[in-house]
């Protein structure tokens, strides 16, 4: 189960925008925490050439609810928890460290291509009452997307996003058809050959109007855990609020014809 909140605001006379985001994950008996302040900056080359780049700065916590778990020299009954291991002896401990996060987007006409990397915690977060520490591995994340236009009313995104772990590799290819910037409909595949198929994705967007828009996606489970998992369903909403700062070239003017 996760949870993500976000906010931006674009800062035109600075070329950039800040923001905050906030993900909270919970798998099993770990949760994970993260909240940042995020900047960017764009700057435009040409009129069809623009580099963006990102930076997010805050703080990790993982947390770890030992209830939950079962080791194998435990004992469990119905009012009954002994895990009989040293390192659990406090039913809830946690750790904390300083986090960061980067990444670059280039934008030329129709085509997006950008990378990111997320250092983890660049200190390992030490949990509390437990001689332990845990350091999140950094993860490399390459994304592209091109938007064809099909007449007046539709277009076709196909988009392809290669992430790792240095390690592990995943592939996420997809295509989304949007009509008339008010419905978008998009298929995704998670997987790159038999032993890294994950996950099959329908996702549907609907723009109402040029501040409330909808996303709902559902992932189907192609790998081993349909066994225990029947698919995870994905729901979000963005609204945008009329931004207060604007470029002088931005306000509305009025001219009086009788200074002209």
């Amino acid at each position: 189960m996760s949870q993500a909140i976000s906010a931006d605001i674009p800062v035109p006379y600075l070329n950039s925008g800040w923001g905050i985001t906030v993900v909270n994950s919970i798998e099993g008996a770990l949760r994970t925490t993260n909240a940042h302040f995020v900047y960017s900056y764009h700057q435009k080359i040409n009129s069809d050439f623009y580099i963006s780049y990102g930076l997010g700065l805050g703080l990790l916590q993982q947390a770890v609810n030992s209830t939950e778990l079962i080791t194998p020299e435990g004992l469990y009954g119905e009012n009954t928890i002994s895990h009989n291991d040293l390192l659990l002896n406090n039913e809830n401990f946690s750790g904390i460290a300083p986090s960061l996060n980067s990444g670059v987007l280039i934008r030329f006409k129709k085509i997006y291509a950008g990378i990111s990397f997320d250092s983890g915690n660049f200190l390992n977060s030490s949990y509390s009452d437990l001689n332990v520490s845990v350091a999140t591995p950094v993860k490399i994340a390459l994304i592209s997307h091109y938007e064809f236009m099909l007449g007046d009313s539709w277009s076709l995104i196909p988009s392809v996003q290669y992430k790792t772990g240095i390690k592990y590799h995943q592939f996420d290819v997809g295509v989304a058809a949007d009509w008339n910037n008010f419905i978008e409909l998009g298929i995704n595949w998670r997987g790159y050959n038999k032993e890294t198929f994950d996950a099959f994705v329908g996702i549907v967007a609907l723009k109402l109007n040029e501040k409330l828009k909808f996303t709902y996606s559902y992932d189907y489970t192609l790998s081993e855990f349909n066994n225990i998992s029947k698919g995870s369903h994905e729901i979000g909403i963005q609204y945008a609020i009329k931004s207060l700062i604007r470029k002088p070239s931005d306000v509305k003017k009025i001219y009086n014809t009788r200074y002209l």
